[in-house]
């Protein structure tokens, strides 16, 4: 009895940090193969797939052999321009053999258990919005299974292009004048009003965001419990509050506000 051929199969976040060793990190296509114990022509495969994917087209056989055509072409042009910009016509060709044996260099062999490491560096990372450094990052390795010292995680980031980005920090910059007059309490505690827009609330809170800390002013009517304005900005200023109050005017049926 015949048995019936089995094939392997590999996932899709697989593929891509496959493809990722090529187009990221330097290796050429067999090199990454080879250490990864998958066929070639699957690993190019992969790569055209998820190009072609990243701009929207879909491409037949015979435009794929066509554009991998001018792809290397165009490559090989690239390389001769930069080669006659640099020596004499009689040097180049010393020059291009040194290039081509340059990349055909043996690359460092990477294992799949490498290249799963490599993802969960690269998600968790992206996650942490660009914050995690060699440190954190190689808590949050080990918290998910993979034992790595802070040395070799930051070998690691070094490898990948991961860059923590700093963030601007909170900076208090407004303080209060005591000697100015504090306005009069016409509400007297009573946060239940009978009608609608009878009593307006206002607060100003700041919120820490990708672009750094944003002051927000809100104004509320205290019957609907509704936020009927709203502003921001980077600094608290009056100009903040006096924005929230004109965009709670017309939404509460008053119209266009005017100051005075």
């Amino acid at each position: 009895m015949i048995e019936k051929r089995t094939y392997k199969t590999y996932s899709d976040e697989f593929k891509k940090e496959a493809v990722a060793l090529v187009t990221e990190q330097g290796y050429s296509v067999a090199e990454a193969a080879q250490s990864l114990g998958v066929r070639t022509n699957l690993l190019y495969k992969w790569k055209d797939k998820l190009e072609s994917q990243a701009k929207g087209i879909v491409l037949d056989p015979d435009e794929r052999a066509e554009l991998k055509k001018l792809r290397a072409e165009n490559k090989r042009l690239k390389v001769e321009k930069e080669i006659l910009k640099k020596a004499s016509a009689l040097l180049a060709q010393d020059i291009l053999l040194d290039l081509n044996s340059w990349k055909k260099r043996p690359k460092k062999g990477i294992t799949p258990e490498e290249l799963e490491l490599q993802g969960m560096a690269k998600r968790l990372f992206k996650d942490s919005r660009q914050s995690l450094g060699s440190r954190e990052l190689a808590k949050a390795l080990q918290k998910n299974g993979f034992p790595i010292s802070r040395e070799k995680t930051r070998r690691l980031m070094k490898t990948l292009g991961l860059v923590v980005t700093q963030r601007r920090a909170y900076k208090v910059t407004t303080k209060r004048n005591l000697t100015h007059r504090v306005a009069d309490n016409l509400i007297k505690m009573d946060f239940n009003p009978t009608r609608i827009n009878q009593v307006w609330a206002g607060d100003i809170t700041y919120l820490k965001t990708p672009q750094g800390w944003l002051y927000l002013s809100i104004v509320m009517d205290l019957y609907s419990r509704r936020i009927i304005g709203w502003a921001l900005s980077e600094r608290m200023t009056v100009e903040l509050v006096m924005k929230s109050l004109q965009q709670a005017y017309p939404r509460a049926g008053f119209g266009k506000y005017q100051s005075g």
